[in-house]
Parts: structure tokens; C-alpha cells; sequence
């Protein structure tokens, strides 16, 4: 997790919304794109950051090359400060840990424990591998976070 801090004011500032989904649910991002000193910074967030042009910036985030893709900002022009999702990252890791403790430990702790309900052979196939999966995935979530908050912290110290 090698995260950098950029300090400066921002220059050329573009702004887009992407939406996607269908007609049962819908999702947008925001993507803040803009220039502090000679390094382009990629600002994504699922609301509108508050980055103007000539705004005095701190931002935190992973070089990509010669592009930061940034995951939190601090404003001092505006006064206000952003990450790119910190709680909803937070809030996705401990669903899919649970959902993948849920199911790895009634796949794997059926045979031992005589109270858990019997699952048929062929939906223990199912419930392993998808319990596997969800831990995976809430270990992802897990280093997300973690890359977040360190920004976040940088950002404040700054």
C-alpha cells in the first residue's frame, strides 16, 4: 500500500457522471479528473466531490504511472474534505465476511456439530464454494478499506 500525497492547486477540472444499471437498479459514480502541478489526479466517488479549478488541494491516493488515482481529498479552499467510499467499503467488508463465515462454518462444522440442520450433499457443494467466495471477496474489501482510511489519515495529517 504505497500511498502518495499531492499538494497543490487544482488546474483543468473535468467532471462526468457515469450511470449504469437497468430498469430495476441503478448506480452512479462520479469521477473528478484534474491536474496538481504536472501529475493528472482520478478523483472516483459515489457523490460530487467539491474540487473547483484553482482550489488548493491535498490529495492521497496510488500512482499509476504518471496518474494518481486518488482515494481522498481535503479542500482547503472549500473547507471540506472526501474519500471514495470509506463507509460503503467498511459496510461491504463485514457483510461478505459474515456471509462467508456463515457459510464456510455450516460447510465445514455440519459434521461436528449434531444441532446444525443437515444440508443434502448436493447443496454442500454450493454453499462451500460460495462461502469461500464471500470471504475472498470481504478480504478485497478488507485491503480497499485499508487503503482508504490510510489516505484519509495522510490527508488529515497533511
Amino acid at each position: 500500500m504505497n500511498t502518495e500525497v499531492l499538494k497543490g492547486t487544482a488546474t483543468g477540472v473535468r467532471e462526468s457522471i457515469h450511470v449504469r444499471g437497468d430498469s430495476s437498479s441503478v448506480s452512479t459514480s462520479h469521477r473528478t479528473i484534474f491536474k496538481i502541478g504536472t501529475t493528472t489526479v482520478i478523483f472516483v466517488s459515489n457523490g460530487m466531490p467539491i474540487i473547483g479549478e484553482g482550489d488548493r488541494l491535498t490529495v492521497a491516493g496510488t500512482m499509476k504511472g504518471r496518474v494518481l488515482l486518488a482515494e481522498a481529498y481535503r479542500n482547503d479552499t472549500a473547507g471540506v474534505r472526501g474519500n471514495s467510499g470509506m463507509r460503503e467499503t467498511f459496510f461491504g467488508m463485514v457483510i461478505t465476511f459474515v456471509a462467508g463465515a456463515v457459510g464456510l462454518g455450516w460447510a465445514l462444522l455440519e459434521p461436528l456439530i449434531p444441532e446444525l440442520p443437515r444440508l443434502p450433499e448436493g447443496l454442500w457443494w454450493l454453499v462451500f464454494p460460495a462461502g469461500a467466495f464471500f470471504t475472498v471477496l470481504g478480504f478485497y474489501y478488507l485491503y480497499k478499506w485499508l487503503r482508504i482510511r490510510s489516505a484519509v489519515g495522510l490527508v488529515r495529517s497533511s
